[in-house]
């Protein structure tokens, strides 16, 4: 039997008696030159897709995070995606959202097959009244449904407010369906959401969406009446992000002063479970845990400490692997993946896996490069 996990002073035996199996903890020394991404998923395959925003591109990647393939679609198809900035599984393929400005439906080869605008004023004609603008941050699709956390102005109004609502596509058009929340884009807690990705997430067949406030909590909402209570001790409440002006320069502080606070991140799904990513400074770098929550027993099932003390971290969920992409400080656009680390995905999802328990994370194999 091999063992290509090393957990602090445990030998392997004892490793894999605390609950973890042949497939260990790979990180990679080294990544392909990787441009700045903001999240992905997974494929039936297990590929991992990630969306280069800057770059125009949608990368393919082996889970050991060779690249595959650099996707680009043609900002000027009416169907493509320019800036693609998250990307969510659909049914028949994938819902990708060109920055804040629209989304297009693919097949399973990421060719586009169905899409829609964002016009920004009243003037366009790609929404129907009484929705005349509209600028998403995160979206999880539910067939022509989605929910939607992001700035709308409906008619009548003078400003876009900030929203978690349910819009629908009718004839390529974006109609309103419902508002769900509205959220207070001047309290000194909105400032999380422009730095946190993703933060809707789906489990056992709800929709929940990580909401910040004087008092965080998650949001459920298909339901809103049914949303959970539970949430980890600690994160409920937290400091204050300053001000910071709008520029990269701003973005650059912002990012500086989270690394320096205790609170939550963003909110993942896998099966009936949500995932909420936590980070705590500590000293040589970022404490990271993943609490998982059961929304429906209401209950926080328990709390995982990932092998990771990166400034930064992104998550791609998936049921073989979890994929965490380390990231470095914050650059002029964004912070960069210097790190690729592969999960077995029952140590995190397992309640009986103890592997990643332990106060201190473990030290994950070395993969040399490819």
């Amino acid at each position: 039997m091999s063992c290509a996990l090393i957990v602090g002073a445990l030998t392997c035996d004892e490793a894999l008696a605390r609950g973890s199996s042949e497939r260990g903890c790979v990180r990679t020394l080294e990544v392909d030159d990787f441009p700045l991404v903001s999240g992905g998923v997974q494929t039936a395959q297990g590929e991992i897709l990630l969306t280069a925003y800057l770059d125009g591109q949608i990368l393919r990647l082996s889970p050991q995070g060779e690249v595959l393939e650099r996707h680009r679609h043609r900002a000027v198809d009416p169907l493509g995606v320019g800036r693609p900035s998250v990307i969510r599984s659909a049914e028949g393929g994938f819902a990708v959202q060109d920055s804040m400005s629209g989304w297009a439906w693919t097949d399973g080869n990421l060719v586009p097959q169905a899409g829609v605008h964002f016009p920004q004023s009243s003037s366009s004609t790609g929404l129907q009244p009484p929705l005349v603008q509209l600028a998403v941050w995160d979206f999880y699709p539910a067939g022509r449904d989605i929910f939607v956390f992001g700035y709308i102005r409906r008619e009548g109004e003078a400003h876009a407010e900030r929203y978690f609502a349910l819009v629908t596509v009718v004839d390529s058009r974006v109609a309103p369906k419902k508002v769900i929340e509205k959220v207070d884009a001047y309290a000194p807690s909105s400032r999380f959401y422009g730095m946190s990705l993703p933060l809707l997430a789906a489990a056992g067949g709800g929709v929940f969406g990580l909401r910040f406030d004087q008092t965080h909590s998650i949001l459920r909402l298909d339901q809103p009446e049914l949303s959970p209570q539970s949430f980890p001790a600690g994160f409920r409440k937290t400091a204050v992000l300053p001000e910071s002006p709008g520029s990269p320069e701003g973005s650059r502080l912002g990012a500086e002063a989270i690394e320096a606070m205790t609170l939550p991140r963003a909110l993942y799904g896998r099966g009936k479970f949500l995932y909420l990513l936590t980070r705590s400074p500590e000293r040589g770098g970022t404490a990271w845990h993943l609490h998982q929550i059961d929304p429906f027993a209401d209950r926080l099932v328990r709390t995982v400490r990932l092998p990771s003390s990166a400034q930064g971290l992104i998550l791609v969920p998936g049921p073989e692997h979890w994929i965490l992409l380390e990231q470095g400080g914050m650059g002029e656009y964004g912070r960069p993946i210097i790190g690729w680390v592969n999960l077995p995905s029952e140590w995190i999802e397992d309640s009986a896996s103890m592997v990643l328990t332990g106060e201190q994370p473990i030290q994950c194999a070395p993969s040399q490069v490819r």
